[in-house]
């Protein structure tokens, strides 16, 4: 864990990036007040990150917003009773 205000991280983004993505965490300050953080990402997190990005998944999450809010919704009891017993769940 290291400390770096923001004229340091100007001048030192490829090494603070390496020091973050190794693990080693980085606090950047603005006027010696912590005001953000620097950390390497999990490959489950990177790939989470990946899949909300895509433009169908967030079209997919504004519509159930929409629907939502609409009162468009479908309680759980409700869907199990829909399907039907045996069918093979989706993967």
């Amino acid at each position: 864990m290291s400390f770096v205000n923001i004229k340091e991280l100007h001048d030192r983004t490829p090494e603070v990036i390496r020091q973050a993505a190794d693990g080693n965490p980085v606090f950047i300050t603005r006027y010696g007040k912590p005001v953000a953080t620097l950390r390497d990402l999990s490959e489950e997190e990177q790939e989470g990150l990946a899949l909300f990005d895509h433009p169908a998944q967030r079209r997919a999450v504004e519509t159930a917003r929409a629907d939502a809010a609409a009162g468009r919704v479908t309680s759980l009891s409700e869907l199990l009773v829909e399907t039907p017993k045996g069918r093979k769940r989706a993967r």
